[in-house]
């Protein structure tokens, strides 16, 4: 992910769709959201990721159809 950045793209973290390995004594699962919270363009889960998604395919569709 870093090198994807350092390259200029933007990167998105899907919360729900992420793994971690949770312990008695340690969450990576959190500390990997903490990490990716920092560096990541996004982070959001599987719901508003696909939501948007929608929005910005319509947005897309409706700019090609009416520059025809």
């Amino acid at each position: 992910m870093r090198s994807l950045i350092e390259v200029g793209f933007e990167v998105m973290v899907v919360t729900d769709a992420t793994a971690g390995a949770i312990t008695e004594f340690y969450d990576g699962y959190a500390a990997s959201l903490t990490y990716f919270s920092m560096i990541a363009s996004k982070v959001d889960n599987t719901d508003n990721t696909l939501a948007k998604a929608a929005e910005m395919w319509l947005t897309i569709k409706h700019a090609a159809a009416g520059s025809l």
